[in-house]
């Protein structure tokens, strides 16, 4: 697949906080800067979501390249701002081109929701289900 776009927006609930977005594995590794046409990602205000564009060959415009078996993951974090007991959900969709017909396809993933419960001082387990409130809560895309 070609031009490869990961698009999340920043769930209901919780604040995006600049300065975490990273490629964590895959092509172009490594930290990445919030404006627009710098590097593979950025967080877009005004839609409030992050963009990342992944896979060899990506650029700050454009999407890379995944070949089959190949794989990479991206993250940042986001502030819980909703109140104890309510529920946050995420939805994350990736664009690309099919390199076999040409056409353009998307897909989307959506994490379990997860509740928001008083700070637990060490042990935020965002895998589990559990946010602390007021606390960093990391998303990894992968």
């Amino acid at each position: 697949m070609t031009n490869v776009v990961l698009l999340d927006p920043i769930p209901a609930g919780t604040s995006y906080q600049p300065g975490s977005l990273a490629v964590v594995t895959g092509a172009n590794a490594g930290p990445k800067t919030d404006p627009p046409s710098d590097d593979q990602a950025e967080y877009d205000g005004v839609a409030n979501r992050v963009v990342f564009r992944l896979g060899t060959g990506a650029t700050a415009t454009s999407g890379g390249t995944l070949a089959g078996g190949q794989s990479t993951s991206a993250r940042f974090q986001v502030r819980v701002t909703a109140a104890q007991g309510a529920t946050i959900a995420n939805q994350a969709s990736v664009t690309f081109v099919n390199v076999a017909t040409g056409a353009t396809a998307s897909t989307s993933g959506t994490a379990a929701p997860a509740p928001v419960v008083p700070e637990l001082p060490v042990w935020l387990l965002f895998g589990s289900g559990l946010l602390a409130l007021g606390t960093w809560a990391g998303r990894r895309r992968g």
